[in-house]
């Protein structure tokens, strides 16, 4: 009987396995700069703290550009970013990236224009 050292399990080998040293294509600052080129939302208005964003009718683009990168760096580079590390991207704590990556999911779920506009950030990084 051969045993198996820790170099041969790996995600390729056995079937449904999920790799948990999956390599970073984007840094968290790629990440921002993606999302603000694609949102039009500067860095500076995705810094700022506000409670509104473009869905809820404000002005301001800079929180659902928040959300939409919380959404993208934690949710679809995971296992890659926690949620600590990404909010405190921000300075902020990681329940405010859970909260923003369930806005995101719910606007996605609410409106196509929204849903369209984070698949096109998504498709835009050539993740696979």
């Amino acid at each position: 009987m051969t045993m198996l050292t820790n170099k041969d399990i790996n995600a390729y080998v056995i079937p449904g396995l999920t790799s948990h040293k999956v390599k970073t294509r984007y840094t968290l600052d790629e990440i921002a700069q993606l999302v603000s080129s694609k949102t039009g939302a500067s860095l500076e208005e995705m810094s700022q703290i506000k409670k509104k964003g473009i869905i809820n009718g404000s002005s301001t683009k800079g929180c659902d550009a928040r959300y939409i990168f919380y959404y993208i760096a934690h949710k679809v580079m995971n296992p890659s970013y926690s949620s600590i590390k990404v909010a405190a991207y921000y300075g902020q704590k990681h329940c405010s990236c859970l909260h923003g990556c369930k806005v995101v999911r719910n606007n996605m779920d609410s409106y196509k224009k929204f849903q369209v506009e984070v698949m096109y950030i998504i498709d835009s990084m050539n993740l696979n």
